[in-house]
């Protein structure tokens, strides 16, 4: 998957290079200029494909106190972890899970990307998960 990746973000560049049509000869004063103004967007095209690749490899990692939310839910955590290869998201340290009516305790939380399978672990085994419904 790697491979079709990067060989794809290579044709790209080469279609890029190839649109350019720049030759030496040809190049006057004036169109320097005009490719000066496209500078920042090629270094932004460039930073936003090094991302990219980045969160491909190696996944992508979330410090400090994360908040997720849809709807009524609220899911809060400090440190959650995105990993593409493995398709999962995982949630440690001090995580808290709030709907309207119920409150859930964790030390961690495991969701599969794909089939949406969570589980949710305490870092001691002797230690419970924590429910705590409210009236």
């Amino acid at each position: 998957m790697l491979i079709v990746y990067v060989g794809a973000v290579a044709v790209l560049f080469l279609f890029v290079v190839m649109m350019l049509n720049v030759n030496i000869k040809e190049t006057t004063l004036e169109k320097v200029k005009e490719f000066r103004g496209v500078k920042p967007i090629g270094i932004l095209v460039g930073v936003v494909i090094f991302l990219e690749l980045i969160v491909v490899i190696g996944g992508w990692k979330f410090k400090e106190n994360v908040l997720v939310k849809h709807v009524d839910n609220k899911l809060n955590g400090e440190n959650l972890d995105l990993s593409f290869q493995n398709n999962l998201m995982l949630m440690y340290n001090n995580i808290i899970y709030q709907n309207s009516d119920t409150k859930l305790l964790a030390d961690k939380l495991e969701i599969d990307l794909i089939t949406k399978d969570s589980k949710i672990i305490m870092n001691d085994k002797k230690s419970k998960i924590k429910i705590i419904r409210k009236k």
